[in-house]
């Protein structure tokens, strides 16, 4: 069977992007604490000093967790409004 480049091109992205995902169960994301669903919604990941995306984006890069992606309504201890 051949597949089609582009269907390999965007399965391999998809699959990076998923293995960029911090996973809260990772050492790093325990000692913070990181949760992908915040208990306040005024604190959210996608309001913090340290989310590096758009605050409209589902997912964006933590300062914190070496560039993982954090889901954009999570929370951390260092959570910095």
């Amino acid at each position: 069977m051949v597949l089609p480049l582009s269907n390999l091109t965007r399965q391999g992205v998809a699959l990076a992007a998923e293995s960029s995902k911090v996973d809260p169960e990772s050492p790093a994301a325990k000692v913070l604490e990181y949760v992908h669903e915040s208990p306040n919604p005024l604190r959210r990941c996608a309001d913090c000093q340290l989310f590096k995306g758009s605050r409209t984006a589902k997912w964006g890069r933590c300062a914190l967790l070496a560039g993982k992606l954090v889901n954009a309504r999570g929370w951390c201890h260092s959570w910095s409004g």
